[in-house]
């Protein structure tokens, strides 16, 4: 298990969407965290990484937490935008890598849901722009006596115009960025679904980019026979 009943400091970041978010747990506590602007898009992988690198070293400070010290580093998994996705993984996996620290993935769309208070039971469709008049969409139920969150099934791939229905006939809220509730992935969530959070390797693993990137939709389609 990542996140087990000590104190060690464990590092949490998820970059799937343009809010990054990190943070610093022990235990159950939330020691520090913080947020950081991520632009999306073709280009912006330099920018995206002095944002995200600048971000986990100050939240490291405020927790008063070196590198060294990490026991786990969980990233959020997505799916989301690529660019920030790939910089958010490639910078858990050299931290990992760096001291030796276990690698944990976590859904970014069960941290958007967990991220909110659990004041109340609730049931929340969580909804991410896709692009292409396409949503990335996930179950999620909300437990207020537990504190905790779980993810229902798998995530889809859905058109954005199916959405509304999909929420009704699951009797859930529509919760995401631009969703009836508004809410981002948050690191802090990972304590609310600690169960949920895997282990992966940390030389293989790849974030869930939610579908091939038009780059390689384009390659492949300029080899196909004529």
């Amino acid at each position: 298990m990542i996140l087990g009943a000590g104190d060690a400091p464990v590092l949490a970041l998820d970059a799937s969407s343009a809010r990054a978010t990190v943070a610093v747990l022990r235990g159950a506590r939330i020691v520090a965290e913080g947020v950081a602007a991520m632009r999306g898009g073709q280009g912006a992988a330099d920018a995206s990484a002095e944002r995200l690198l600048p971000a986990i070293a100050r939240v490291l400070d405020a927790a008063g937490v070196r590198v060294a010290d990490l026991a786990a580093v969980v990233c959020g998994a997505g799916p989301g935008g690529f660019t920030s996705l790939r910089i958010a993984a490639a910078t858990a996996k050299g931290i990992a890598e760096a001291v030796g620290a276990p690698l944990g993935a976590i859904s970014s769309l069960l941290l958007i849901a967990a991220g909110r208070d659990p004041a109340v039971d609730a049931r929340y469709l969580v909804s991410v722009d896709a692009l292409r008049g396409e949503r990335f969409t996930a179950l999620v139920e909300v437990s207020a006596a537990a504190g905790s969150a779980r993810q229902i099934g798998e995530s889809a791939l859905v058109l954005a115009a199916d959405v509304p229905a999909l929420a009704d006939a699951s009797r859930a809220c529509v919760i995401g960025p631009d969703g009836v509730l508004q809410a981002w992935p948050e690191a802090r969530a990972v304590l609310r679904v600690r169960d949920a959070v895997q282990p992966v390797d940390r030389a293989t693993w790849e974030p869930e980019y939610g579908r091939r990137v038009e780059a390689e939709v384009r390659r492949d389609a300029a080899r196909l026979p004529v």
